[in-house]
């Protein structure tokens, strides 16, 4: 799928005019997947935060809990994504930038 995706994308760079099309495409996609890795750690961090979690003296007060430690790891989340991207430029030290 991802192969098709490319190449679909090539050939309307090809066509735009757009040289390397294919490379800043593929490019564009490591860059994403980077996002994607840091999304799907955060989610399994959540996962485990939440099988883990004390039991509250009431139902309210474990969603709190629950809530409150997700949005911990979903602020190191965007943390981490801020870096990443001043890292690498937003895409653009990895070849995923159009001139």
């Amino acid at each position: 799928s991802t192969r098709k995706e490319s190449s679909a994308a090539s050939d309307v760079y090809k066509r735009q005019g757009i040289t390397n099309g294919s490379d800043w495409y593929e490019n564009l996609l490591i860059h994403e997947k980077g996002h994607a890795s840091f999304a799907v750690k955060t989610a399994h961090d959540i996962d485990k935060t939440l099988r883990l979690i004390t039991p509250a003296i009431n139902c309210e007060t474990l969603e709190l809990n629950a809530n409150r430690q997700a949005r911990q790891l979903m602020t190191q989340l965007k943390r981490i994504n801020i870096n990443y991207d001043k890292s690498t430029g937003h895409g653009k030290n990895q070849g995923a930038w159009l001139k």
